[in-house]
């Protein structure tokens, strides 16, 4: 379920998006209060989501019905999409890309926390899995089997060089280098039965350089040489998540926007950031390319147990995000 709402212009070929998500993670353990208990202390509000990022949904909805509650009238529609499913695989936002609003999206605000900076690169995802099989038999008499870990062992020591020099092959000023986790490995059924199948899932992390198809290649060309020079090699490849990188230039209009809103609210100017996870920009980029990331959550409370928002940054987006929604559409 998403929820959508629209203040609409006179001009509807101008629009502005503000996107936060609904979803968490689950509570977890660990909490001082009620991860559900909205507990207040210390001008903090404590929950599951208050950083990430329940606080921009609320941001959000005050600051469009301050501007639909005052006597400005704007130049284009602003538009609230308040997406489900990002945390597992934006489903949400996917079913937003397909919607008649988004045709000719001008720009878009997504209020994942940053600390009230102002994000504006993230890495792209590419997860795959790997299976290798084999056959069974005694483990004393391994010369009757054929050894699916060992099968992964091959497959993994002859592709992982060559991804990780792709992967590093350059450094980005705000994202730094590509990353290579070996996230999961599973096989066999006992000590002395020698495995027939085996999976492994990885989890790279990619720059704007970077092409996943090209990486996707190097998994798969390895298995092909593997299988014409081992008679018993046996694998296949499966792209579990393919999010590509975004970022966009520091100078673009709508960072300006946004860095002049926050100064005026704060009364000093926002860093500029990137960050290694991936957000509904990865979906959103394919309607447009005029996407900035900012929200008053702290980014390294995500998913932390004592999650909280502070009630002044909360207090402060909603005024930033009612300038900003002005500005680019006053």
């Amino acid at each position: 379920s998403n929820v959508l709402c629209i203040l609409k212009s006179r001009n509807s070929r101008k629009k502005l998006l503000l996107s936060p998500h609904l979803d968490t993670v689950p509570a977890g353990k660990g909490w001082r209060f009620g991860p559900f208990s909205g507990r207040i202390k210390n001008n903090k509000i404590y929950g599951r989501g208050s950083s990430d990022m329940k606080s921009s949904i609320a941001a959000m909805v005050y600051a469009m019905a301050s501007i639909a509650q005052s006597d400005i009238e704007l130049s284009g529609d602003l538009i609230l999409a308040a997406t489900a499913g990002e945390e597992v695989d934006s489903i949400g936002a996917k079913e937003v890309l397909n919607l008649d609003l988004m045709k000719n999206m001008n720009n878009i605000l997504i209020g994942e926390p940053s600390n009230l900076d102002i994000i504006v690169a993230e890495k792209g995802a590419l997860w795959i899995k790997l299976v290798t099989k084999g056959k069974t038999s005694h483990a004393s008499m391994p010369e009757f089997g054929i050894n699916a870990i060992d099968n992964m062992l091959l497959l993994l020591n002859a592709c992982r060089p060559e991804v990780e020099k792709i992967l590093k092959n350059s450094t980005h000023p705000l994202l730094g280098q590509g990353t290579f986790t070996l996230s999961t490995i599973n096989g066999g059924v006992k000590t002395n039965v020698v495995p027939d199948f085996c999976e492994a899932t990885i989890d790279m992390r990619t720059l704007p350089v970077h092409s996943h198809e090209e990486i996707i290649e190097v998994f798969k060309n390895t298995i092909q040489k593997l299988s014409e020079s081992y008679e018993n090699f046996s694998a296949e490849i499966e792209i579990i998540n393919d999010r590509g990188p975004y970022e966009i230039s520091p100078d673009a209009p709508i960072v300006q926007t946004l860095r002049k809103s926050i100064t005026e609210v704060k009364g000093s100017e926002p860093k500029i950031c990137g960050v290694a996870f991936y957000t509904d920009a990865s979906v959103f980029k394919k309607a447009c390319d005029s996407i900035v990331i900012c929200g008053p959550g702290k980014p390294e409370l995500a998913h932390q147990p004592n999650e909280y928002v502070e009630i002044p940054k909360l207090i402060d987006a909603t005024k930033i995000y009612s300038f900003f929604a002005y500005n680019m559409l006053k």
